[in-house]
This record gives structure tokens, C-alpha cells and sequence, in this order.
């Protein structure tokens, strides 16, 4: 597996044998052309996977299609989050932008920080907790805990003609090995991962557990006028394997 990691900035692109990439946004070096063609690329596909999923996401197509480009910019430029996007791997330069028009972005997953103090649940949007609070401002524990440190994956979305391939597994495998590079540079030894999945999701939260999620607990929450039951899957990432 070929990668570079500018660890400095949290950022990196990976290619594997079925020829997908990833990329971490937004990164230190994207200039604000770029960020407007990315902030677009992300718009598209995230509309798009709330049309071909619409159960999926306790968001809506309704709803987002209204969202002006500043939103968007917003959960890009945020400090809090990391939107991991693959991409059709087009070329051998792993080094080379990825999100850009040539690119066919076929999946996504969101990591998104928030207070330890909040409860995680599918009736609040993940974009609406507290994250005013600066990073290197929180006190970690004695024992090296990171109970301050606690992460939301959000979004996850692998586009039709890319499923049955592993990307699930991969996208998490890559939001984990984030939340552990956090953690690491922190000198934490663990990091708290939550996701929410709909009970009858079953192939989702077959894939959840396959990657060390167990359910926490499950709560109700609505989508308009439809009621849905969710469950609160987490795990810990240790530093030190």
C-alpha cells in the first residue's frame, strides 16, 4: 500500500488494490478556489446519497437541496471535523488532488468532534454540539483517558456502483485510524468512536460490529412525520496497537 502523511497536518491520501483513494478535508494547503470546487463536489455528492438512501440519513434531500453554499463551506472549514472522501483511483500520482471535476468521489465519511458531557442522539443534529471550545484548551486525564476527546462518525455513504468492494470497512478503518493520530499526537492512550444506525439496518450494523463497534443503547428520534428507533454503537481506540 503506497501513502504519504504529512502527520503535521492530519492529512493524507492512501490508494489500495481496488484502486480508491482517500482524502482528508479540509487540509492546511487548500486555497480557496479549490475549497469552492471541493465544497461543490461535496454538495453533489451528499445530495446525491440522501436521494439514493434517503432511510439512511436522519437528514433529508428536502431539507439540504435549501442549504446555501455558505453551509456547506461551514461543515468544510470546520475545525471540528474531518470529512473523509473516496475517490475513483484515475491515475498512479497518489500525491495528486483527488476531489476535483475529474474525479468520481464514490464514498464519504464524517468524524466530528464533541463535548464528552453530551449525549449522542439521532434527534440532534451533529453539527449542533458544542464544539466552540478549543481543542488545545481541554485537560486530559491523569491516567491518559480521553474523556474530553470524544468522536462522532457521521454520514457514512458508499455510492451503488462501489459497494460489495470493502469500501465500508475501509472508510471506517480510515476515520479510526484518524481519531488514533489524534490521540497519539495527545499522548492519550484511547479515543472514544460513537455512530448511530436505524435498528433495521441490520447489514449496517453488521458492518459496525465487524469493525469492534458494540450497541450502547437505543432511542427514538423522527425524520418529519416518520418515527425511527436508532442505536448508539461505540468502541475505544487504543494508541498502543
Amino acid at each position: 500500500m503506497d501513502s504519504a502523511s504529512p502527520i503535521g497536518d492530519l492529512i493524507y491520501s492512501r490508494k489500495d488494490a481496488n484502486l480508491f483513494a482517500f482524502e482528508y478535508l479540509p487540509s492546511s494547503w487548500t486555497d480557496q478556489k479549490r475549497l469552492l470546487d471541493i465544497a461543490s463536489k461535496y454538495r453533489q455528492f451528499r445530495l446525491q446519497s440522501l436521494q439514493l438512501a434517503p432511510e439512511a440519513f436522519a437528514s433529508t434531500y428536502e431539507q439540504e437541496i435549501l442549504f446555501g453554499q455558505e453551509v456547506w463551506l461551514q461543515r468544510l472549514e470546520n475545525g471540528n471535523a474531518k470529512h473523509i472522501m473516496a475517490v475513483q483511483q484515475n491515475g498512479d500520482n497518489i500525491h495528486a488532488p483527488r476531489v476535483e471535476a475529474e474525479n468520481e468521489c464514490v464514498g464519504m465519511i464524517v468524524i466530528i468532534e464533541k463535548e464528552d458531557s453530551e449525549t449522542v442522539s439521532a434527534s440532534t443534529s451533529p453539527w449542533s454540539y458544542n464544539l466552540s471550545q478549543k481543542k488545545d484548551d481541554r485537560s486530559d486525564g491523569e491516567d491518559g483517558s480521553c474523556h474530553n476527546y470524544h468522536y462522532l462518525v457521521n454520514g457514512l455513504f458508499v455510492h451503488p456502483s462501489s459497494r460489495r468492494t470493502g469500501l465500508g470497512t475501509k472508510l471506517i478503518q480510515e476515520a479510526l485510524a484518524y481519531v488514533k493520530i489524534l490521540a497519539v499526537q495527545r499522548g492519550l492512550q484511547s479515543g472514544l468512536v460513537s455512530i448511530l444506525v436505524d435498528t433495521w439496518n441490520k447489514a449496517a450494523i453488521a458492518l459496525y460490529s465487524s469493525c469492534g463497534f458494540q450497541v450502547i443503547e437505543e432511542s427514538e428520534y423522527t425524520v418529519g412525520d416518520s418515527a425511527r428507533k436508532a442505536l448508539t454503537m461505540s468502541r475505544m481506540v487504543s494508541t498502543s496497537s
